[in-house]
């Protein structure tokens, strides 16, 4: 039997046909139920059900359009996917990640540390039909959050004059450039071997704060970190 309108020709036999009905088209779906009747004296007969879904004409699929990562993130979330008259979908990569609910148009993909590494990886999107499957892909670009360090605090004499600043390292960036707390001056300030020298309001004071800002390509965010220089 079936709960659909479509026709069942050898409907008592163990290899039946059904042809669906334009309802059960619309519907997208039909339950068939196969009853198995039992010899005397039984009396329980065997009943088992099956869903036939119907695909309406060929699927089709879009991964989106590319897009870009921090690593800072960890996971990207993919987004702008469609697919239409499908049974599922997956996504694979020619990278070495791994996807967060790979079977939905709206997954997660974690890089690896080789897919950091290369820059990039291609992602597929695959609609699964039983008309055939089709394929969709889109570039990921991953780029290395930022990092920076301003270095150790430093202690100088007044009237020493210029500082030579130490210890300072960045990573992942596009510029670097260096600010005061104070009124001094900096001597190849967007370099990672800066020199200060003191105002001085600075001498006064008796320390400034000096921060490191590196800046990073977008979507990463800039990185910043800040040192005392103690002047005595």
């Amino acid at each position: 039997t079936r709960s659909g309108t479509g026709g069942l020709s050898n409907g008592h036999s163990g290899n039946p046909t059904y042809t669906p009905g334009g309802a059960d088209i619309s519907a997208g779906s039909v339950i068939l139920t196969f009853t198995a009747t039992a010899n005397a004296p039984c009396i329980n007969n065997a009943i088992s059900t099956k869903t036939l879904t119907f695909i309406a004409g060929s699927p089709t699929a879009n991964a989106g359009g590319n897009q870009t990562m921090c690593t800072s993130v960890g996971a990207a979330l993919l987004t702008g996917a469609t697919a239409t008259n499908y049974s599922s979908v997956g996504w694979t990569s020619n990278g070495t990640g791994t996807f967060t609910n790979g079977s939905t148009l709206t997954p997660g993909y974690t890089p690896s540390i080789a897919d950091i590494a290369t820059g990039s990886v291609t992602l597929t999107l695959t609609a699964y039909s039983p008309c055939g499957n089709v394929t969709s892909t889109k570039s990921l670009r991953i780029i290395t959050a930022t990092t920076d360090s301003a270095g150790g605090n430093q202690s100088t004499c007044a009237g020493s004059g210029a500082v030579s600043l130490t210890g300072a390292s960045a990573s992942h960036y596009s510029a670097l450039h260096w600010t005061s707390s104070g009124t001094g001056s900096f001597t190849n300030g967007t370099t990672l071997t800066a020199s200060y020298t003191p105002s001085g309001a600075d001498i006064t004071s008796g320390q400034v704060t000096l921060t490191l800002t590196a800046t990073a390509t977008s979507p990463c965010g800039n990185a910043i970190s800040t040192k005392t220089l103690t002047i005595v």
